[in-house]
């Protein structure tokens, strides 16, 4: 139950966040992502450590999926950060009735 509450206030908190973000700043994600990366340690190292997060989500994304093809299609989806990621999670905790096991594993468990 806490895992779902979370899964879907973080992904209200993240959408009313990209709104935000691209209503002031536009859509160029790219250009604050890695524009000042080198000249901002921290900035650098922040969004490496997110994008080797990502990385990490979506070998495991790929794996876990009874498809291949849906599980890669997946993983491509989860560069768009959480407002993906949430909802997958969410969506696959419900078919899993639960089953953190099942959530995790997948077609391993």
């Amino acid at each position: 139950m806490y895992l779902k509450t979370y899964l879907i206030l973080a992904w209200v908190v993240i959408t009313a966040i990209t709104i935000y973000a691209i209503s002031t700043l536009g859509i160029n994600l790219l250009q604050y992502f890695f524009g000042d990366m080198l000249t901002n340690g921290w900035r650098m190292q922040f969004n490496v450590d997110f994008a080797m997060h990502l990385g990490l989500f979506m070998f495991w994304v790929v794996w876990r999926e009874e498809s291949r093809t849906t599980g890669i299609i997946c993983a491509v989806l989860v560069t768009l950060g959480g407002e993906f990621t949430f909802l997958y999670l969410l969506h696959r905790l419900y078919k899993a009735d639960g089953n953190i096991k099942e959530l995790v594993l997948g077609r391993h468990a």
